[in-house]
């Protein structure tokens, strides 16, 4: 299914499909100026992975706290079954003034 992302003045994120029938919208913060937005793949909210406090350093990758839902072992790791966060694509995200 193609969708049709939006993001308005305030960071909300619209997500709707293009024949009109699912319509979704994610609170996200204003995304348009994170370093590196990510989605949390555990609570759905949005955040910056630049600014994540990292609570240890390993060879394969860095765990840290998410900022929406202080889960304290997210990684960075991208060969994992379950995945902490999905990267944002800002090219498919059509801007609302």
């Amino acid at each position: 299914m193609e969708t049709i992302k939006t993001l308005d003045s305030k960071g909300n994120l619209y997500i709707q499909s293009k024949d009109g029938l699912t319509f979704t919208i994610k609170e996200c913060g204003d995304i348009k100026n994170m370093g590196e937005p990510v989605e949390c793949l555990h609570c759905g909210k949005f955040y910056d992975l630049h600014t994540v406090k990292v609570n240890h350093r390993y060879a394969d990758c860095s765990q840290f706290t998410t900022p929406c839902c202080n889960y304290k072992f997210a990684d960075d790791r991208e060969f994992k079954s379950f995945k902490d966060f999905k990267r944002v694509n800002l090219k498919e995200i059509k801007i609302i003034k």
